[in-house]
This record gives structure tokens, sequence and C-alpha cells, in this order.
């Protein structure tokens, strides 16, 4: 799984698509109930929503409910649907996807697991682009950028530059300065591997 987060860290994504179905197939092979829903619910958000099989991101998150049900084990991804508020938000669909990312939020926190509080705005972030509300989208990715949690401060990366780029938004000058800052901190200046086809088109809309 460590494997799995350090290859989004990277925007390594055929590492990440790779890596995400070897840990299904494991789970599967050994018969680990409790790690197969935690590896469907990853597999859909990072293989399968990543590269547009929407239906295939909702059987994987249909049959991890379905294990965590029949075991009475929602294990630490919960019930209220971590992937699919994920896929819901990259279709647009905002009312289910505003649904369940408040039922996320609601669990997240009465359960203490914080990273999935921050897993939901950027969920947020990826719907409100999608919806055209570049400013609100803004506010959601700062959150998660200034929050720094594991993959998901990396993986917002191209979403903050979408929804504060000036073609996209009229800029206000305090969420501007930050956006700036941003751009220009350490973290998003620091060396990594060039990035990929699909972080690319997310940032600029074009390849490299």
């Amino acid at each position: 799984m460590l494997g799995c987060v350090a290859a989004a860290d990277l925007f390594d994504d055929q590492a990440q698509h790779a890596l995400v179905i070897r840990l299904v197939q494991l789970a599967r092979d050994h018969g680990a109930l409790t790690v197969l829903p935690v590896a469907l619910n990853s597999q859909s958000t990072w293989a399968e929503v990543a590269a547009g099989r929407f239906d295939d991101s909702t059987a994987c998150f249909a049959e991890a409910s379905e294990i965590s049900a029949a075991t009475g084990n929602p294990g630490v991804v919960g019930s209220a649907g971590v992937a699919e508020v994920y896929e819901l938000a990259w279709r647009s669909r905002q009312p289910d996807a505003r649904r369940v990312a408040a039922e996320v939020a609601r669990e997240a926190t009465d359960a203490g697991r914080v990273s999935q509080s921050i897993w939901v705005q950027y969920c947020l972030t990826v719907l409100e682009l999608g919806l055209g509300n570049y400013e609100a989208a803004l506010q959601y990715a700062l959150g998660v950028y200034e929050d720094d949690a594991p993959f998901i401060g990396t993986a917002v990366l191209p979403e903050l530059v979408e929804a504060a780029s000036p073609r996209r938004r009229r800029r206000s000058p305090g969420s501007s300065a930050r956006a700036r800052a941003t751009a220009t901190s350490p973290r998003s200046c620091s060396s990594a591997p060039p990035p990929s086809t699909t972080t690319c088109v997310r940032c600029t809309g074009r390849p490299a």
C-alpha cells in the first residue's frame, strides 16, 4: 500500500496503477477480507477513475462495500463511500457528490479519520472545477495543499494550478497571493520525475 502512495506522490501513473492492481490480486489470493476492501477502493480511485473507466470504478467500490457488509467490518475506509465521492466528483454529478461527501465527512469526523476529511475537500475541489466554480475550487485546493497529507497534498497540485489560472477565474487579491506563494514554494518546485502526460493535461490542458 505504501508503494501505491509513494507512486502517487511522484505522479508516476503507470507504477501507481500497476501496484494497486497487484495489491488487489494479492488480497484476493490470500483471502485478506480486511485488506481487500481498502485495495478495491484504491483501485477504484487510482486505476479506474484515473483512466476514465467509471463503470469499473463503480464495480470496485460496490464490491468493497459488499465485502465490508458481509464481514461486519467497515475497516479504515468506513462505509460512507470514500471512493464513490471521487468518482461522482469526476463525473460532475453534483447532488450525489455533495450528498456522499457530506456523509463521508460526517463519518470521518465521528471516527477521527482526519485524512478522509481532507480527501473530501480534494474531491470537492475536483467537483467545483468540473462545474466551473473556480473560486470555490481554489479555496478547497489551498486547504488540501496546506494540510499536506500524504499523497493528497501532492495530488491536488494540478487542480490548484487550474483553479488559480487567471484564464479560468477572476482574481481576488487574497487567494491570488496565496496561490502565487504556493506555486513557488519549495514543495512545488522540488525535484521529481518528469510529470506524466495525464498530469500535464490536468495542469495545462495539453500534453507535455
